[in-house]
């Protein structure tokens, strides 16, 4: 009798802890989705935003320079509302929404009031919340990536969460060109959870859900860019020949390649120093800064959608000097990863006044009601100054590598691929890298945190149940033992 009178008082204080951390979970999320909402309103937006929203209104054709997807999107939500506000929305709500359902999965399955606070203090941080209100497609594929992850790691397995998880997959790899690099690992996670419930039950499932996923679903993004009748461009061009002029300029190559592209800068230069100049912007524009600058300084001329003869050249002198294409690959991505070398972070924040160039159409200037935006840029600039390692992509990798390590120590199949995803996702930069922007590492940012959480929450849980199970009799997201 004296134990169950215990066991009684013990439940009952247990109950009254979990809806006080409930009560705190939600009001952490109102106050961080109000106070957030209100500092990027109507929504922060740069070039690549205003570049699509112009093509959502007419203004300018699609074209495929970025996937069309997002403008399609745009269409729709300017068709309820005409500019930025139902956007930010969208992705504000999103965003907090993604930690709230966080949290209460953990508070659900562990009972950990911590860990579950935890989950909604994280989005308050300044490496998160930075581009959270940034009206771009960086944002939106870090976003529907984390969400497809949450439903695929918690969800129950049932059709209905299968196809939304997939749908949010796909949305992640067709609103930005390089995000299939993060999709076979998301796929192999969620083939290990939903292939039974779609009728794939194999033991090479998940590999070849992993791979041949990912090429149909990169296929069906290509299909709605002709669907549409979206432009073809050639957003690589740029790129290939920032490469070529570096290859040219460190070997015997003739530089016929290169002087076909003079910019009007060098004009009425002799021949010895443009090729001086050129060479030594090529170089230098990647040890520091946005390696098409070359193109504004009007050294080269950047190549049209048309020319067809940017791609063989690039093949050729690639294929003749391989090791100056890596040496020239490797700087880029040292620049990118911002190794402890380089003095400052890149781009670690937008504060949405780029110059607007559409005015009459959309109204993008911050709002700052009650000096909320400006509180936060100097929130965002006295982290990046204080927090410095946090705003540099070479730390989130280095943390995926070592959380990765862990996961696959602990069989944690969840955290396991949320990392390799946000690892893939890093690594293609390698080969396709425009700028050293620190947005590119969006997403990794939050595989990192994800699948941090995943390890905390596993973890405890298991700590609390028989082992292999979960919370309620569910199965606990391990790696099969061999």
């Amino acid at each position: 009798m004296r134990f169950c009178v215990r066991d009684s008082a013990r439940l009952l204080a247990r109950s009254r802890s979990s809806s006080s951390a409930r009560g705190a979970i939600y009001l952490a999320v109102i106050l961080g989705f109000t106070l957030s909402t209100l500092s990027f309103w109507p929504g922060f937006m740069e070039a690549d935003g205003f570049d699509q929203y112009a093509q959502a209104i007419g203004l300018k054709s699609l074209n495929d320079w970025h996937p069309v997807i997002l403008a399609l999107l745009w269409k729709l939500v300017i068709s309820i509302h005409d500019g930025p506000q139902l956007m930010l929305l969208l992705q504000m709500t999103l965003y907090w929404s993604g930690f709230l359902y966080l949290a209460l999965q953990i508070l659900r399955r562990t009972d950990r009031d911590v860990l579950a606070i935890g989950a909604v203090v994280v989005p308050y941080f300044p490496f998160l919340l930075n581009f959270a209100g940034v009206l771009w497609k960086d944002t939106q594929l870090a976003l529907a990536f984390f969400w497809a992850s949450l439903l695929i790691s918690f969800a129950r397995p049932l059709l209905v969460n299968a196809g939304l998880s997939l749908s949010l997959v796909f949305y992640g790899l067709a609103v930005r060109h390089n995000g299939v690099a993060a999709v076979p690992p998301l796929l192999f996670m969620w083939s290990c959870k939903f292939a039974g419930v779609v009728g794939l039950q194999h033991r090479f499932a998940p590999p070849l859900i992993s791979v041949c996923g990912a090429v149909v679903l990169m296929l069906l993004n290509f299909a709605l860019a002709e669907l549409v009748g979206a432009k073809t461009t050639h957003p690589l061009h740029s790129q290939m020949l920032n490469e070529i002029a570096y290859i040219e300029c460190r070997s015997a190559a003739s530089f016929d390649v290169v002087r076909s592209y003079y910019g009007d800068a060098l004009e009425g230069v002799n021949e010895l120093n443009k090729r001086d100049r050129v060479c030594g912007e090529t170089t230098t524009l990647a040890l520091t800064d946005d390696t098409n600058y070359i193109f504004e300084k009007r050294l080269l001329k950047e190549p049209n959608n048309d020319d067809s003869t940017v791609y063989p050249s690039w093949l050729k002198t690639v294929g003749s000097n391989p090791l100056a294409y890596l040496r020239y690959r490797i700087i880029v991505y040292r620049t990118f990863l911002r190794t402890f070398g380089y003095l400052d972070p890149y781009n670690s924040f937008y504060d949405g006044r780029d110059p607007n160039p559409y005015p009459d159409e959309v109204s993008s200037e911050p709002a700052n009601p009650l000096g909320l935006t400006d509180l936060l840029s100097h929130y965002m600039d006295f982290a990046s100054e204080r927090l410095d390692p946090f705003f540099r992509p070479i730390f989130w990798l280095s943390a995926l590598l070592i959380t990765a390590c862990v996961a696959i120590g602990r069989r944690n199949l969840a955290a396991t691929w949320v990392c390799f995803s946000g690892i893939s996702y890093l690594a293609a930069y390698f080969f396709a890298l425009p700028a050293p922007d620190f947005r590119y590492a969006y997403w990794a940012i939050f595989a990192q945190v994800l699948s941090t959480f995943l390890l905390l929450s596993n973890s405890a849980a298991l700590s609390e149940q028989p082992p292999n199970r979960g919370v309620n009799g569910e199965p606990a997201l391990q790696l099969p033992k061999r």
